[in-house]
């Protein structure tokens, strides 16, 4: 279970049920889910994930693949990926793309991504180019993220504090 201060922001469906919401949304202990383009993750679903609960628009960048969440290293990393990552989850835009593990490193996850280049039109982060899923010669200290403008536009976005 989430505690108290830990907040989670996600889009909604309607039948969302409190055991999702443990499995899809238990972040490592100390580290909060700041925001998650749903709450019943599919392939392919982003969230970010960081220290400070006032800024939703900033954090790692997770991706869930094969069942779990996993981080994707800063290898090539760069504005035009952040750009795609701010798009699948609403955002207007990305002010920054984060490396060395800005938010903190996703130690208790698998590196999912490696060598990301996007070109930056891509509707999804899976549809840019990489090194494979789950292939990377990185490690955690190199965990992306990003900073987005403003706040993510989406019709169900819910905030939630599950004790």
């Amino acid at each position: 279970m989430l505690r108290e201060q830990e907040a989670s922001f996600w889009r909604t469906t309607p039948a969302i049920t409190p055991s999702l919401i443990d499995q899809a949304f238990q972040p490592a202990r100390g580290h909060k889910t700041i925001y998650s383009s749903r709450a019943q993750p599919w392939e392919g679903a982003l969230r970010l994930v960081g220290n400070n609960e006032d800024r939703h628009n900033q954090g790692r960048v997770e991706v869930y693949i094969g069942g779990e969440w996993g981080t994707v290293c800063d290898d090539r990393w760069d504005i035009r990926a952040a750009e795609v990552v701010c798009r699948q989850l609403g955002f207007q835009r990305a002010l920054r793309a984060t490396t060395k593990a800005e938010f903190g490193e996703g130690t208790h996850l698998p590196i999912h991504l490696d060598d990301v280049q996007c070109l930056g039109t891509e509707d999804s982060l899976l549809e840019c180019q990489h090194a494979g899923i789950g292939s990377h010669n990185c490690a955690h200290y190199e965990d992306s993220g990003l900073v987005a403008n403003g706040q993510a536009d989406c019709e169900n976005c819910e905030s939630s504090e599950i004790s």
